[in-house]
């Protein structure tokens, strides 16, 4: 149950999902209470994978505005992006634009890796809206 969770950060995975006897169902309460894992009521305002037209954070898009490094995720941490390219992308996220509009201003960017790529990047540091 541990690496199936481990696997799927920064993602949350349904209690549900995972189909937890009464014993398992006890080993999750304890790693949540040593703060191995964290558990929610409702699901978290980011996504695991890009939409159609993503959106990026607002505050993650106006810091990558503003040529700053590091941006607040919307799992309210902090994380560094240091690639150019990634950030410029960020700015472009604002939900106007569809994946081949998008495609063609990523590799008028950057390109150095697939947009899909690039997005995932974004979405696993939780810099994209659900």
């Amino acid at each position: 149950m541990l690496r199936r969770l481990i696997a799927h950060q920064p993602h949350f995975l349904p209690v549900a999902d995972l189909r937890l006897d009464s014993h398992l169902e006890n080993a999750l309460a304890r790693y949540a209470l040593e703060g191995l894992v964290r558990l929610r009521l409702t699901p978290p305002p980011y996504a695991a994978t890009a939409g159609e037209r993503p959106v990026a954070s607002p505050l993650a898009r106006l810091q990558a505005m503003d040529g700053e490094t590091m941006v607040v995720a919307l799992n309210h941490e902090r994380g560094k992006i240091e690639d150019q390219g990634l950030l410029r992308l960020l700015t472009l996220l604002d939900g106007s634009r569809d994946r081949q509009t998008l495609k063609r201003e990523w590799q008028a960017i950057s390109g150095a890796i697939p947009l899909d790529q690039a997005l995932q990047i974004l979405a696993d540091n939780a810099l994209l809206s659900a």
